[in-house]
């Protein structure tokens, strides 16, 4: 009983010149066929649907042939039929996806031994090698490193990166290459040529694009898109294989362009209530839009896809780079999400929705007001800006200390977590932060006739003046300031250590005693209060930190302070 078989089978070549798109392994193979010199292990690599196993079979037909042609099977010896018909002994196949067990190679290994019964090698083609298991790739590289002088290896993988490199190292390596489109649209026109049928150009080229370099799959996909019909077009291709049309994908494409997304809507609405595949839409979306993009970076349309070739150019003249960008990205961005949602047409609505709006992908501009002000570069030569107008607020009076003063003026205590620094700078200067000294380094007095500075004041060394006796006293200083300071640095200028040098005096107080006495305004009432008392001038500084004490010998001390008796032993 006659079967109808499927026309990759039907047309699949019986020679190497039959072979489509693989010329330069072809020629080397014909070339060994020829000359005798045939290697004991080839690996074929490459994409599915490009030839591999084909070419092993011609190939084993070729060396075992009774009368070769130029390299070619005669495909009509006895040795050609038997291999043609499947019934040669001598010629194995054998799927190493189902077959990947060590046993299968073991029993491969033990058969291989022996002479072939009827042909002139023994022909081992093994298909999906890279299926193999570790113990089975084993088995099979023992036998490829000495193998007998009548077998010959064929092992075909569409993933030799799973091959072992040792493998690879005793074969002779073919990678058979992606088919172009059009030589394979030309064998689609010759297939339906010998079949009987008519197959247009434009449908040719339709399902060239679709098999992606396998000439199997667009073989395949011609049978399913021929059926029953004698002329096959455009139109019937993507009918039968749920495509959208030219029209159907330009309509959406350029409502999208004019920013009018309600249009876009519509003929998706009208696309998919016609049967079309929800994914191959968005496909087609990113086929028109590879060839714009193609048409604009090269001006040139002998890569585009015929199908669009003819409306590439009036639309590229209305499309940016940038618009093809951010319309790329949405549909990349939807396709990837069509996983992980039910709701895979609303997903697909919104999609066309914001590559319909005219700034979706644009960068916006910052507002003047909302831009950042790097702090690191202050405005030069500008004049300082002036303090904005302070809400007067009532002030409650607060408990008076022995010295007429509030215990405690919170107004002046700036935040806990302030980091302590000598120069206090205006708000509208970049902050300096602190460095480290050997030894206490005194800040320039700021005298108090002077505003607020423009700029931070910058430490330096000063020399100092001719050596006087200092003619003032600290105590005098402190009471100079009474009812010009606050409690806190009340407190520290109690806790200072003062050295009388040079004609002044030098104030050291603690380092958190800095967040309070290092503002401008008290460090000029200081320095006024200093030359009152007698000095010369008075500096603000850090103190030093002490040497380590003895705990025991603290202990003491602070015992001894407050009156607690301490026995010594």
């Amino acid at each position: 009983m006659a079967t109808n078989l499927a026309l990759y089978r039907k047309y699949r070549p019986v020679t190497f010149g039959q072979v489509v798109g693989q010329s330069s392994i072809t020629t080397a193979l014909s070339g060994q066929v020829a000359s005798g010199k045939v290697s004991h292990a080839y690996l074929f690599t490459g994409t599915r649907g490009t030839g591999k196993t084909t070419c092993a079979r011609i190939f084993a037909r070729a060396i075992c042939c009774q009368n070769p042609q130029n390299g070619e099977p005669c495909n009509e010896c006895t040795a050609c039929r038997a291999a043609l018909s499947g019934s040669a002994l001598d010629i194995t196949e054998i799927d190493a996806a189902s077959n990947n067990g060590v046993d299968n190679i073991r029993e491969l290994r033990s058969e291989a031994i022996y002479a072939p019964t009827e042909l002139k090698y023994r022909v081992y083609i093994i298909d999906e090698v890279h299926m193999l298991s570790q113990g089975a790739s084993n088995a099979l590289l023992k036998i490829l490193e000495e193998p007998p002088v009548h077998a010959v290896f064929i092992l075909a993988t569409t993933d030799p990166q799973k091959v072992l490199p040792t493998i690879h190292s005793r074969c002779q390596r073919y990678d058979f290459r992606r088919i172009p489109a059009e030589i394979m649209a030309a064998a689609l026109e010759s297939i339906a040529q010998q079949d009987g049928f008519v197959l247009d150009h434009d449908a040719a080229d339709i399902l060239a694009a679709m098999g992606d370099g396998s000439m199997r799959d667009s073989i395949s996909l011609l049978d399913r898109a021929k059926g029953a019909t004698f002329h096959v077009t455009a139109d019937s291709v993507t009918e039968a294989l749920g495509l959208a049309t030219e029209r159907e994908i330009i309509n959406i494409f350029s409502a999208v362009l004019q920013g009018d997304a309600a249009g876009a809507i519509a003929a998706f609405t009208d696309c998919y209530m016609t049967g079309r595949d929800l994914i191959t839409i968005f496909d087609n979306l990113l086929s028109l839009l590879r060839d714009i993009y193609l048409y604009k970076a090269t001006g040139q349309s002998d890569y585009l896809l015929s199908r669009w070739r003819t409306r590439v150019p009036e639309l590229a003249q209305h499309c940016t780079a940038q618009r093809l960008e951010a319309s790329i990205e949405a549909i990349n961005y939807f396709l990837s999400r069509t996983t992980r949602t039910s709701a895979k047409r609303l997903d697909g609505e919104m999609c066309l929705i914001k590559m319909s709006l005219p700034d979706w992908g644009v960068p916006q501009a910052m507002p003047a007001a909302a831009q950042p002000v790097s702090p690191a570069q202050p405005v030069q030569n500008a004049a300082p800006a002036a303090p904005a107008p302070v809400k007067a607020q009532p002030v409650q009076a607060a408990p008076m200390d022995d010295d007429g003063l509030p215990p405690w003026d919170d107004s002046d205590i700036p935040p806990v977590d302030a980091v302590p620094v000598f120069d206090m700078p205006a708000m509208d200067e970049p902050v300096p932060q602190p460095p480290v000294y050997e030894q206490p380094v005194y800040e320039q007095p700021v005298r108090r006739s002077e505003p607020k500075p423009a700029a931070a004041p910058v430490r330096m060394e000063y020399e100092a003046p001719a050596p006087q006796a200092p003619s003032g006293s600290y105590e005098t200083l402190r009471r100079n300031l009474e009812g010009k300071i606050s409690s806190a640095v009340r407190v520290y200028l109690g806790m200072a250590q003062t050295r009388e040098q040079d004609g002044g005096i030098y104030i050291e107080v603690p380092e958190e005693g800095l967040i309070f006495i290092g503002k401008p305004d008290v460090l000029a009432l200081i320095d006024e209060a200093g030359k009152a008392a007698g000095y010369a001038f008075a500096k603000v500084g850090k103190q030093l930190p002490k040497q380590k004490e003895d705990p025991l010998e603290t202990i003491r001390t602070r015992a001894r302070d407050l009156g607690v008796p301490v026995k010594v032993r």
